[in-house]
Parts: C-alpha cells; sequence; structure tokens
C-alpha cells in the first residue's frame, strides 16, 4: 500500500468513526428530561427547558399548589410556549437520517405519515379521486388526525 493509500484508507476510517460518535451523540440535547425521548410537541417551559407537552403537563397536576422544575428543582409557573424552531430542527434532522432508529423512534413515524398526509392532500387538491377517499376515510376514522 502507498502511502497515499495509507492516508486515504486512514482518513475515510477516522471520517467515519467520527460520524459514528455524531450519529450517537445526534439529538441528545433535543430529548425531553422527563420522557428522555424526543419530543413530539415540543414546549419551552419557564425554566428555560424544552419538554413534551403532555409530559410536562402532567408533571404539573402531579404538583400541589407550588410548581417546581423537574431539571433546576426550583419554584417555577406553568408558561409554556411553543418550541416551533426546536420541533423544525428535531424533523430535519430525524428527515436526514442523522438520528439512529433507537431516539427518532416513533417520531420517525409521526414524520413519514405527515409526508404521506401532504402527498395525499396535493394529489386529491389536484382533483385525484382515490386521494380524496384515502383523504376522507383517514379524516373521518380519525387516522393521522395529528397531521390532517
Amino acid at each position: 500500500m502507498t502511502l497515499h493509500q495509507e492516508a486515504t484508507s486512514f482518513d475515510i476510517a477516522a471520517c467515519l468513526s467520527q460520524r459514528r460518535r455524531v450519529d450517537a451523540d445526534a439529538g441528545d440535547e433535543f430529548l425531553c428530561p422527563i420522557t428522555r425521548a424526543l419530543p413530539i410537541d415540543p414546549v419551552t417551559a419557564e425554566d428555560g427547558r424544552v419538554y413534551e407537552r403532555s409530559a410536562i403537563e402532567e408533571w404539573f397536576s402531579k404538583q400541589g399548589e407550588h410548581i417546581w422544575s423537574p431539571v433546576m428543582n426550583a419554584p417555577m409557573g406553568k408558561t409554556l410556549l411553543p418550541a416551533v424552531q426546536v420541533r423544525n430542527t428535531i424533523r430535519n434532522i430525524v428527515k436526514s437520517g442523522a438520528m439512529s432508529d433507537e431516539k427518532a423512534g416513533p417520531l420517525k413515524q409521526i414524520v413519514a405519515d405527515e409526508e404521506e398526509v401532504a402527498k395525499l392532500r396535493r394529489e386529491a387538491d389536484a382533483g385525484e379521486a382515490k386521494a380524496m377517499v384515502i383523504l376522507g376515510l383517514s379524516y373521518r376514522d380519525g387516522l393521522r388526525a395529528s397531521s390532517c
């Protein structure tokens, strides 16, 4: 093996190793501190952390009159703001495949369902009867309700 081939081989191996480390860490900052999963409906709470809406709302319901942050263990209010940029970033990471299936889990299926519904909507808007029927049945049966 020539020196150039060895250097190229080493560079590729180093890049692959680095990619695996990035893949392993991708999305860790976005995990909900309560569920330890990627939030489907991320919100920012008054403690500055991003949570899955249903998880932080359940946390609030289990607290007494005074609410404490699940992360900071300090008093906080109940105001929640939609974390739109976080949601979009998470979905883009999931769509790109940069995150392991283990972490992407249910969100990967939700993103796929949303893309399928968007495709059906475009086809239905273009007058395709089959797409109209499928979309109508999906609405009627409550399938993909969050996406429709």
